[in-house]
């Protein structure tokens, strides 16, 4: 499944999406960017990330992604005065239909080398970490 990050604040946010495998779990597997694995006949491994966009293999050094989300939509915010505070507030509408807001989505997808010999790695289990940072774009 994919996994989504949706914008809902008032201004655009940079993400910056890394992907790596634990070199230890994968001890006797080779990582590929091939995945159709062409004149390979080893214990070959290709990981990647989708985002629609884009097929990225991750590689023994991970992968890092960077992009910007924008800001959500004009008419998503409005301004409210609260009397007990005796200001105004900046926040989103009560009533969110028909606003759609910006997002990024992504998935992780891999294939194993058929042609390869397994059997001396069957209890293997790479170890993939998935992590993102999310910051106020200064543009």
């Amino acid at each position: 499944d994919f996994v989504t990050i949706t914008n809902k604040s008032s201004m655009a946010v940079d993400i910056s999406l890394h992907v790596s495998v634990s070199q230890s779990s994968i001890e006797g597997i080779t990582m590929t960017d091939d995945k159709k694995f062409t004149d390979d006949t080893g214990t070959s491994l290709y990981l990647a990330v989708i985002d629609g966009e884009r097929e990225v293999p991750i590689g023994m050094d991970g992968v890092t992604i960077d992009m910007t989300i924008d800001a959500a939509p004009d008419g998503a915010y409005e301004y409210i005065y609260e009397e007990e505070n005796e200001e105004y507030i900046y926040k989103l509408k009560n009533d969110m239909s028909g606003v759609e807001f910006r997002q990024y989505s992504f998935q992780l997808t891999g294939a194993a080398n058929g042609k390869g010999d397994w059997s001396e790695l069957i209890d293997a289990k790479p170890e993939v970490t998935v992590g993102w940072e999310i910051t106020p774009s200064v543009e």
